[in-house]
């Protein structure tokens, strides 16, 4: 395979890829959320304590902080490849467009987390960007709201939008990988 041959590969397979972990991680946040949810209700809606479901919910918190780390990751990483994947198609373009239009501050987000030591002492990059208001709340980029049933990521990425445009934008990707593969040797 000659070089460009292989980028176009690699950018067509690490896009696939990380379009399905956004997927995956999306379908798993919520899914524990709903868990969690569950247990808040049957726990402060019995009278008395129930260890069991205190320390399950406890559990959940914790894994969902670690789903979330893994969701930004795969969010950044999906838009970095797509824009590889878009010099060697650009009519995909505009996948990277809805993308950017539907969830904004990925790579704000997915930074602030990774350097959430640096923005809690004050000395982050973005730290005017840290703090986010939205219409009924205000959190940091390290934080998850729940907002009119929205999981919002860094309270300003909807889970739920971003399980929505990969899953449109998974089987299309899909399909121009099983078109490469049956390409002609050479045909770029």
């Amino acid at each position: 395979m000659e070089e460009s041959n292989e980028l176009r590969y690699m950018s067509l397979s690490e896009t696939k890829k990380w379009m399905r972990a956004v997927i995956e991680e999306s379908k798993e946040i919520l899914r524990m959320n709903d868990r969690h949810l569950m247990l808040m209700s049957a726990y402060f809606g019995s009278q008395g304590s129930n260890s069991s479901a205190k320390s399950e919910m406890e559990s959940i918190r914790e894994l969902l902080g670690i789903k979330e780390y893994y969701f930004i990751i795969a969010l950044n990483k999906s838009r970095e490849w797509l824009e590889e994947l878009i010099v060697f198609y650009p009519h995909l373009k505009s996948i990277k467009d809805q993308l950017d239009n539907k969830i904004k501050f990925i790579k704000e987000v997915r930074n602030m987390r990774e350097h959430e030591i640096e923005y809690y002492k004050g000395k982050g990059w973005k730290q005017q960007d840290f703090l986010y208001k939205s219409d009924n709340s205000i959190t940091d980029a390290t934080s998850t709201v729940i907002n009119d049933g929205a999981y919002l990521v860094g309270g300003r990425i909807s889970v739920q939008e971003a399980l929505s445009l990969f899953e449109s934008f998974y089987p299309l990707i899909t399909q121009k990988l099983n078109d490469f593969y049956m390409e002609p040797p050479n045909s770029i």
